[in-house]
């Protein structure tokens, strides 16, 4: 970082790479930035340590999603953090771009979990303090989380964990309109249940992935703990939903979040970034194709009006008709 900055050269760090947003592409116009270094980050990939008592562990930042989940798995510990860039980006991307996973209530941001930073920034190294809370003025954590990288590399961080949950329940739950299921979704909130799914599927959406016909809203509705069952909570949110005409759908599992229309959503949502890498290569080839054909027909009209011309132009030039 020295060096970047006595040759006047911008420094980009790169995690996954996964960012839809340019983040990652080196600024350089001959002036201010004369040239451009990108700083890739995959070789600190690890959970560095694992503290069992207070739940929490120190993660190197360029460590990707599924190796952070699989070197907790031994310690039967998560993050649970699962941003759809998941299996692609990094636990440093996921600080700096201040990412949300797919929890509905609590746990749903990564500053969630953030309990201390280490970062490198062209004045030195800053490591804030492994605190389970504080109250002393501004949080220097939070300038950092979401800087999109600005200010520093983030290198390493200490992240609070969760146990692996043992207990789930879930349902699908359909509703006549969409405003219904938004009003039991607000009844489920205020209720302060803390669903980790409670995600409406309106019915143009229910209908695109094929979960229903259209003609009723989705509630995605799930619960999970590592500690305790949760018949009550689940009990207590379906009489939220039937409170605003919501009828769940039969299931006989637990995992009922994951079977019927929520199932099919799930798989649908789940599928779609990748199906977008395939589709927008295969849609670019058909509209290339396209467009030489509707090219070609344009110079065979072009070619064909413009012999017409001619032809008329060597009529009347000859006195003709």
């Amino acid at each position: 970082m020295d060096w970047a900055g006595s040759v006047g050269a911008s420094l980009t760090p790169f995690g996954g790479g996964s960012t839809v947003c340019g983040g990652v592409e080196p600024q350089a116009d001959g002036i201010k930035h004369k040239a451009a270094v990108t700083l890739d980050l995959r070789n600190l990939s690890n959970v560095v340590e694992v503290d069992p008592v207070s739940r929490a562990a120190l993660i190197d930042a360029g460590t990707y999603g599924p190796s952070l989940e699989n070197q907790l798995k031994p310690h039967r510990l998560t993050l649970r953090h699962f941003p759809q860039s998941f299996e692609y980006s990094t636990l440093g991307g996921w600080i700096a771009t201040r990412s949300g996973g797919h929890f509905a209530s609590l746990y749903t941001h990564i500053d969630d979990f953030v309990e201390s930073l280490r970062v490198v920034t062209p004045v030195g190294v800053v490591e804030t303090r492994r605190l389970p809370g504080s109250g002393a003025g501004p949080s220097p954590d939070r300038m950092f989380i979401g800087s999109e990288g600005i200010l520093g590399v983030i290198s390493r961080a200490w992240m609070r964990l969760q146990q692996r949950p043992k207990f789930r329940a879930g349902a699908s739950v359909r509703f006549p309109t969409f405003f219904d299921a938004a009003r039991a979704v607000r009844a489920v909130a205020q209720a302060g249940l803390y669903p980790s799914n409670c995600r409406i599927l309106d019915p143009q959406e229910a209908f695109n992935t094929g979960a229903s016909d259209g003609s009723s809203a989705i509630m995605v509705l799930a619960f999970e703990s590592g500690d305790h069952p949760l018949d009550a909570w689940f009990k207590r949110a379906l009489e939220c939903c039937a409170d605003h005409r919501g009828t769940p759908e039969p299931a006989e599992a637990g995992d009922a979040h994951l079977e019927g229309a929520a199932g099919i959503w799930r798989n649908a949502f789940i599928r779609m970034p990748y199906a977008r890498e395939f589709l927008t290569a295969r849609c670019y080839h058909q509209r290339y194709v396209r467009d030489r054909h509707h090219l070609g027909s344009v110079r065979n009209l072009s070619r064909s009006g413009q012999g017409g011309n001619r032809t008329r132009n060597s009529a009347s030039d000859r006195g003709e008709g």
